[in-house]
């Protein structure tokens, strides 16, 4: 499913609007994102997309940091960015990272989807579990999002890429128990930046006044490198 995420959200499919919670919740201090250890910048987003399929300035990110992203959720929801209000064909793609020890199927995409879509800007949520996508454990994967606007010449449509990694669940069980936003601190400072960030989305869309639940999501994006996106919250 996809689906723009602000204040409410705009879902693009058959799904129902989240009830709004009253926000008794104290947000009490700023989110720190610990990258994992020994985490290298391979995987940076140069959000260039050049062309004549896509109007000035338009510009699409995944909400990724720029290195492999941890998460423990086996269908975690996938968020990504678009600077401009557009309407086009995207293309979804899901796969194991791939190498030379792995046989040749294994590079099929777990999941790739082709939707036509009218989206406004902003940040927009790609759930796994509505395509029955799962990720195992100790797993890295890549995920794209690709703007399909050049049926002569496929290799000129922008696209966008990053890389995620499936790790064990280091408190499980308290996390259940956790209200969210001890939840998102705690992913936060475990590496867990895709778990962090849907606990923050999730939150946005479901609370009276998401403003502490955004400013936090732009804490977190600015400290994964999307400075330009956290200023648009």
């Amino acid at each position: 499913m996809f689906k723009q995420v602000c204040c409410c959200a705009i879902v693009l499919g058959i799904c129902s609007l989240p009830a709004l919670v009253s926000a008794t919740e104290p947000v009490p201090r700023p989110i720190h994102y610990q990258p994992p250890a020994q985490a290298s910048d391979e995987w940076l987003q140069a959000a260039t997309l050049r062309g004549g399929c896509v109007p000035g300035g338009f510009q699409m990110k995944l909400l990724a940091p720029p290195h492999i992203g941890q998460t423990v959720a086996e269908q975690p929801v996938l968020y990504w960015w678009l600077s401009q209000p557009i309407k086009a064909d995207f293309l979804f793609n899901l796969s194991l990272s791939f190498d030379s020890t792995m046989p040749m199927e294994a590079a099929e995409p777990l999941l790739e989807v082709k939707r036509a879509l009218d989206l406004p800007a902003g940040i927009q949520a790609l759930a796994l579990a509505e395509y029955g996508a799962h990720l195992q454990t100790g797993r890295d994967y890549q995920w794209s999002v690709t703007l399909l606007c050049n049926e002569q010449d496929p290799s000129a449509n922008p696209m966008a890429m990053a890389k995620l990694r499936r790790v064990p669940d280091p408190l499980a069980a308290e996390m259940k128990r956790a209200v969210p936003s001890d939840r998102a601190y705690f992913y936060a400072e475990h590496s867990l930046w895709y778990d962090a960030l849907q606990v923050l989305s999730e939150q946005a869309t479901r609370v009276a006044d998401p403003r502490p639940w955004r400013t936090l999501r732009a804490d977190l994006l600015r400290q994964g490198g999307l400075a330009e996106v956290a200023e648009r919250e």
